[in-house]
């Protein structure tokens, strides 16, 4: 009898480990199905989505990048909000211990990616970039869309692209709009550099009036010296 009573004590905790591993796995799939699944902004380049081409080496999804052109800017953007919930980014962390990683592409892969695929676009994607780091006020985080626009404007490597991005840093510096000129300085913050000018503007607004504009050019002039200062 007491090892009958045993038995079905030992497959009660197993029916109960089985159903917590299911519920598990099932929580997994509601968050990585929609990855999985069809994004309706990921274009088509010769029978293929360009999710599939970034999946590839830099030189493979050159060609498809520039065939579609800004027709891919749209995509490129919506991976950049690309978020992994707390229980994802614990599952990754630890399967990092045991050396292994993640059974996924994690948001910093389809963040580095876009990045990749918007530098080579450079010029044609730069439009695009600038409207979103001026569209609403900037927070320096993963997945915050002006954020990781304004690192990947950074990214741009043509003369053309940075003379156009400093331009645009300097008429939003000099605006009387505070929302501009904060965005200006976290846009300096995430990465991009400096002409003199913009330098010699960013120190004239950490002594703003707007306390979140003398916060934001303290964070683009202590991010800026952390990086040599261009």
């Amino acid at each position: 009898m007491i090892r009958n009573i045993s038995t079905r004590n030992g497959s009660h905790v197993w029916w109960w480990i089985g159903s917590i591993l299911l519920f598990i796995i099932a929580a997994m799939g509601i968050v990585i199905w929609p990855r999985l699944g069809p994004n309706p902004l990921d274009p088509m380049y010769e029978r293929h989505r360009l999710s599939h081409w970034l999946h590839g080496h830099p030189r493979e999804y050159n060609p498809a990048v520039r065939a579609l052109g800004t027709n891919a800017v749209p995509y490129l953007l919506s991976e950049l909000q690309v978020t992994d919930p707390a229980w994802l980014q614990w599952a990754e962390k630890l399967l990092g211990r045991v050396d292994i990683g993640p059974l996924w592409d994690t948001s910093k892969m389809h963040h580095y990616h876009a990045r990749l695929a918007l530098q080579i676009l450079d010029t044609n994607a730069l439009p695009a970039l600038i409207d979103v780091v001026f569209d609403r006020p900037m927070q320096m985080a993963d997945g915050n869309l002006g954020y990781e626009a304004a690192w990947a404007m950074s990214w741009l490597a043509s003369p053309a692209a940075k003379d156009a991005i400093q331009q645009r840093l300097a008429v939003a510096m000099q605006s009387p709009d505070a929302a501009m000129r904060r965005n200006a300085c976290l846009a300096i913050a995430a990465g991009n550099g400096c002409t003199p000018e913009n330098a010699a503007r960013l120190t004239v607004l950490t002594r703003d009036d707007d306390r979140d504009v003398r916060a934001a050019a303290m964070r683009g002039a202590e991010m800026r010296s952390r990086r040599g200062k261009e």
